[in-house]
Formats: C-alpha cells, sequence, structure tokens
C-alpha cells in the first residue's frame, strides 16, 4: 500500500495510517500520521489459540491452515476489533476516502457504516471460494455491532479495488468485475535497507532466501538453509520475523542479513527462495527472478496455486518441504524455462501507476 500512500502525500494530500504493532514506529519514522488501531496477528492469533484451547493453528494433514480456525481469526477476533475502534477515529477524522487491504474486513464495516467511501487494496488474488465461504458467514456478527446491513456494498471488493496482479492470476470472471482497477505494484523497501556489498563480487550463483514477516520462524527456515547450503551456490538469507539464534550452524555459503533493499537484490539473484508473499512474488515477477515457494500461512498457498497453475513458479507444500526437497527443487528451478513470467511482467507493466490511479480514485470519489 505504501505507493500509493506516497502518490497521495506527494500530490498534496493527508494521508493518516490506522494500524499497530512495529508498523507504528515505521510510519511514523517516514513522517505519515499514525493512529494505533487494531490487533496484530501474534495477538490475535493468541486469543483465538486460548480461546479453543489449542497450542498451535491446527492444520490439515497436507500442512495447510485450518479455514475456519483462519476466519474465526480475521472475523471474529480481528474484525470486530478494527472495526470497533476505528469508528470513533473516523467520526473525529472524516477522511474523504478509506483505503483498507483485503483481509482487513473490519475497517471495510466501518468505513461503509460511516459513509465514506471504501477503497480495497489487493494483497492477494481473488479469494478463492472456500475462503468466501468461510468468513462471509462470520461477517453478519461485525455489521450487526454498528447496526447496519452491507446492503449491495460487498466487503471483498469494496466500492473500488485496486488489483495489483496480472490478469493470468485472476479469476478470469472478475477481469471485467465494474469495482476492478488496475494499479501497478511498486517494490517498496525501506529507506535504511541496503546491498550486502558482496553480491556484485560473488561468482556463483546468488539464492535469495526469504519467508517474510509474518511467518518467518528458525524452524521453519531450518530445511530451506540445510537443502540450499549443499548446492554450489551463495544463499543471502534476509530473516525477515525469524529471530536468528537458534539457527544452529550455518553452512558456509550462507550469509545471513535481518533486512535487505529487495527489489535490489531480486536483480542480483538466480532464483529466490520463498513464503509466497505478494510483495516478494511480484517483486520477482517484475524482476524475472526464477521463483520456489514453499507457503506457510496466511494467504501463502492461495498464490502458490495460482503460480503454479500459471506456469510462474515451482511450490513445494509444507508437508513435502525437506531439506533434500528443497535442494533438488532449487536446482531444478534455476535452470526451468518459463516463458509466462514474460507474459506476466507485460501484464503487470501494463497497470496503471499509482498516481494515475489515484487521479482517477478522486474524480470517482472525491
Amino acid at each position: 500500500m505504501m505507493p500509493l500512500a506516497l502518490a497521495a502525500r506527494a500530490a498534496g494530500h493527508d494521508v493518516a495510517f490506522a494500524t499497530t504493532g512495529a508498523f507504528l514506529p515505521k510510519l511514523e519514522a517516514l513522517d505519515f500520521a499514525v493512529h494505533n488501531v487494531g490487533l496484530t496477528i501474534d495477538h490475535a492469533q493468541s486469543m483465538v489459540l486460548s480461546a479453543a484451547q489449542h497450542g498451535e493453528m491446527p492444520r490439515a494433514d497436507d500442512g495447510r491452515p485450518d479455514l475456519e480456525m483462519g476466519a474465526r481469526m480475521f472475523v471474529d477476533v480481528i474484525a470486530r476489533s478494527t472495526a470497533a475502534e476505528l469508528a470513533p477515529l473516523l467520526q473525529w477524522l472524516r477522511p474523504d476516502l478509506v483505503v483498507y487491504e483485503q483481509y482487513d474486513f473490519g475497517a471495510a464495516v466501518a468505513a461503509h457504516a460511516a459513509g465514506i467511501p471504501a477503497v480495497c487494496h489487493a494483497l492477494s488474488p481473488r479469494f478463492p471460494d472456500e475462503l468466501f465461504a468461510a468468513v462471509g458467514s462470520r461477517l453478519g456478527q461485525v455489521w450487526s455491532d454498528h447496526g447496519t446491513t452491507p446492503s449491495s456494498f460487498d466487503v471483498f471488493t469494496g466500492d473500488a479495488y485496486l488489483d495489483i496482479f496480472p490478469a493470468m492470476l485472476q479469476e478470469p470472471s472478475f477481469l471485467t468485475h465494474p469495482s476492478r482497477m488496475p494499479i501497478r505494484p511498486v517494490p517498496y523497501a525501506e529507506p535504511d535497507a541496503t546491498v550486502p556489498s558482496w553480491l556484485s563480487t560473488t561468482t556463483r550463483p546468488l539464492v535469495y532466501l526469504t519467508l517474510g514477516t509474518i511467518v518467518a520462524t528458525d524452524d521453519v527456515l531450518r530445511p530451506a538453509i540445510a537443502g540450499l547450503g549443499t548446492l554450489d551456490v551463495d544463499v543471502l538469507l534476509a530473516l525477515g520475523s525469524a529471530g536468528g539464534t537458534d539457527l544452529g550452524p550455518l553452512p558456509a555459503n550462507v550469509h545471513v542479513e535481518a533486512f535487505v533493499d529487495q527489489s535490489a537484490v531480486l536483480g542480483h539473484a538466480d532464483l529466490v527462495v520463498h513464503h509466497g508473499g505478494s510483495g516478494t512474488l511480484l517483486g520477482a515477477l517484475i524482476s524475472a527472478t526464477p521463483q520456489l515457494l514453499l507457503p506457510k500461512g496466511a494467504d501463502q498457498f492461495i498464490n502458490a496455486d495460482l503460480m503454479a497453475a500459471a506456469g510462474l513458479a515451482s511450490v513445494l507444500e509444507p508437508s513435502a518441504a525437506t531439506a533434500e526437497s528443497v535442494a533438488a527443487a532449487a536446482t531444478r528451478a534455476m535452470v526451468e524455462q518459463r516463458p509466462a513470467v514474460d507474459a506476466a511482467r507485460g501484464q503487470i507493466a501494463a497497470h496503471p501507476a499509482p498516481a494515475e490511479v489515484l487521479s482517477e480514485l478522486l474524480s470517482r470519489f472525491g
């Protein structure tokens, strides 16, 4: 969402964020107005697990998350909390427009209930039917909390839907949806993010490994590290949310950084092994970097299924991601030819830039 926010600020508009957790100091450091609203994913997950008396989020035999439990967390816990805390803030701020990310259902409810145009900013491709069913069946209570009903408003698309994905990753029937507005994804890096100097001097293939800022832990990184460490490559590991203290002895070819300038690193990489998060996925498509996806949670399985079906990436499900399988899949992925990547890059490049989309939003809702 940062490219749109930066475009709005550059055009002279006031931009305020409602979020929580680690995003608060990051956005304040960028001189945005920030309001503490809602729950972190970790806090919400602990509430759901405590109520259900589970030690961890339940998963199916294939290692995929339990959809019902996920819907309970994102609707019953996060959406209700966000909507309750955002409603009085909207009454005070009276913004002309609310832009909410695709999974922030509570923000959609609060904005619509306040009579403010609500624009959904895609984080994933269009939801599959089973996710619509799991989430949709639980939203009634959130609407009831705010004394209103959605009428013709759809929280899954909002009054407009900003689509960052190439058409080949979307449901064909959704491409003509009247709410859909394509917007070009622009890779974003923190102002202090850097590129390790050794990348420009290595003579071996470079594999970039990251499991992102939500699901990355030392435990889930170990099989990928062990597998990639056996190859004749240099591995750049960006820890993200992983602590890095319990990884054990690292192979000599694995170099660890907390965070990096990802878009710049992708320009050097011969392969990116990652969780299937949208930022890394789209960044790799833009740079035409081969991808091996190791989905772990959240929207990553949606992304991985669509990427595999479109011939854009290799995928290893959690139950199949061993050190040996990662090494074998990475070796194949670095030499595979994927013509579909060029088509995806072309579709992304054809999307209008954030500043152009901002102008369209203002003409439609301003």
